[in-house]
């Protein structure tokens, strides 16, 4: 945003809105936004994404989300990847020149010793709602399966828990496209682990 802050909130907002009330977004900003907000009846955090591009650049109005009391609403810069689950050092990371999972996963400490080595998931949202879920297990990613796969701007990787791990996993998202429904969840939060 140009003037990031908190803002109070006022009943009937929108997405626009509160982008107006913050004076915009930078030049360097992505084309995605995500919204974080407390489910009132578990308590847990939800973190969704909202395709600034269809709502601001062909001005699909069922991005226009209404804003909440409480909500959180992050633009993050172009150009960067994020690495979370059953990893080291769960966060966010730019991309410089090529990377694939592999050295994504290396770049945030490599896996835990609770990760499920079968289940690395490649999160790539494509668009009007749309998110491509690739699917490796370690061993392929050793063995140079996947390498092709080049990260993408705002691309999500991420690495399941096994069900015996007790620990919670990363940052432990659950990931929806505002406006259609579509959720992603940590399967091993979703059974307790």
């Amino acid at each position: 945003f140009t003037m990031p802050g908190n803002y109070d909130y006022v009943p009937g907002r929108r997405l626009l809105d509160i982008i107006a009330v913050a004076q915009g977004v930078t030049e360097d900003s992505a084309s995605i936004a995500y919204l974080s907000r407390k489910d009132r009846q578990t308590g847990a955090q939800k973190n969704y994404i909202v395709d600034l591009d269809a709502l601001i650049k062909r001005g699909e109005m069922k991005y226009n989300v209404a804003i909440a009391s409480g909500d959180v609403v992050f633009v993050p810069e172009a150009g960067k990847c994020f690495v979370d689950g059953a990893v080291r050092k769960p966060g966010t990371y730019p991309l410089k020149g090529e990377i694939s999972i592999t050295e994504a996963i290396v770049l945030a400490g490599g896996l835990t010793s609770y990760a499920d080595n079968d289940k690395i998931k490649l999160i790539r949202y494509s668009g009007d709602g749309k998110r491509n879920i690739i699917s490796l297990s370690f061993s392929d990613l050793q063995e140079g399966i996947g390498d092709n796969i080049k990260l993408q701007d705002q691309d999500v990787v991420y690495a399941e828990s096994s069900t015996a791990g007790l620990l919670s996993t990363g940052l432990g998202f659950d990931l929806g496209f505002m406006g259609t429904g579509i959720n992603y969840r940590n399967p091993t939060r979703d059974r307790g682990y």
